[in-house]
């Protein structure tokens, strides 16, 4: 399953089992019958000549010409906004009809979304990854409409390391070390850990999966004071943080978007990534090497796969246009 016409680097979950995933709107027209579908997207774009606004502006053009009567209007915001966007527009009353977004759980427990089997055609919703389909589930029955999926790497400047006389970590403190050597040799970031608001839960959460914890148990009850946990936040705050090892931006202030930034002007050591930011730094010519999240006492067994949603808001009723667009989006 791929979004049509989807560009960029998408890497698919391929096991979400064993990972953690994690205007006025919706305007009818006038006695025409015409219909404005709202839609608010995720910008996956780190500049405007790659904004996602193009993406979806090129797609709802090709929509529009075969479909009169249906006009599609997008609004995208920065991964920063985009949530908190749409749950102002929610609480004011004043709801998309669909929005692309990080989260959608909430909405589903509160009645605010149609489910899959509502909107959608019985072969679009037959191919998507039966993980991320299941992923997608509210006391069985799926609300979230898999977007976008990815799994998260250590990415390390080879450059840097190879100056320095290093190989990638395999355990926290060969990250510590080699942390170390790098902050000596003058690098910005020796590792960046951005736990800034744009996706500290992403960064928290391979940290924890790193330490043998995560935000929930085996039964999936929250534990985030279990004792792995709380033994991985001091290790990052001793081992890390105040050692300097982070760098000169604070990591509550950090966010993603800088850190890979930053990563492409050569200024970080290491940082986990996802795949997007294999692009952004081969086209500013930095050398990166990828390896599995290094574990406490080795190289960790848990993945962290990250999964965006698309869903679809009963608000203004219009289940069955929004169904044929998104059919056409997910059309292959």
């Amino acid at each position: 399953m791929q979004r049509r016409g989807r560009t960029g680097t998408i890497a698919a979950v391929s096991a979400l089992g064993m990972t953690a995933v994690l205007g006025g709107c919706g305007l009818t027209g006038g006695g025409s019958g015409d219909v404005t579908l709202k839609l608010i997207a995720a910008d996956y774009g780190d500049s405007a000549a790659n904004s996602s606004q193009k993406y979806w502006d090129r797609l709802v053009r090709e929509y529009e010409s075969k479909h009169s009567g249906v006009k599609i209007d997008v609004t995208v915001y920065s991964w920063n906004d985009v949530d908190r966007k749409v749950k102002e527009l929610v609480d004011a009353g004043k709801a998309p009809d669909m929005a692309q977004i990080g989260a959608y759980a909430d909405y589903a427990n509160k009645g605010l979304l149609y489910s899959a089997d509502d909107m959608l055609s019985i072969s679009t919703q037959a191919d998507f990854a039966s993980q991320l389909a299941t992923a997608g589930q509210v006391k069985g029955v799926q609300y979230g409409l898999p977007f976008a999926a990815s799994t998260r790497l250590l990415f390390y400047n080879k450059t840097l390391f190879k100056n320095a006389g290093l190989t990638p970590p395999k355990t926290w403190n060969d990250l510590a070390a080699d942390a170390k050597v790098l902050k000596a040799r003058g690098v910005k970031f020796p590792y960046a850990l951005p736990l800034g608001p744009e996706e500290a839960q992403a960064e928290t959460m391979q940290w924890l999966l790193s330490g043998g914890g995560g935000y929930t148990d085996t039964v999936g009850t929250y534990g985030l004071d279990s004792a792995q946990n709380v033994d991985t936040f001091n290790w990052l705050k001793d081992d890390l943080v105040d050692k300097g090892l982070t760098g000169p931006v604070a990591p509550g202030s950090l966010n993603r978007a800088t850190a890979f930034a930053a990563f492409a002007k050569g200024e970080v050591g290491m940082l986990n990534g996802h795949p997007s930011l294999m692009k952004i730094a081969a086209q500013k010519g930095v050398k990166f090497g990828m390896v599995p999240m290094p574990g406490k006492d080795g190289q960790s067994k848990n993945a962290m796969g990250v999964a965006d949603w698309m869903m679809a808001f009963k608000k203004n009723g219009h289940a069955e246009q929004v169904g044929k667009f998104l059919d056409f989006v997910y059309d292959e």
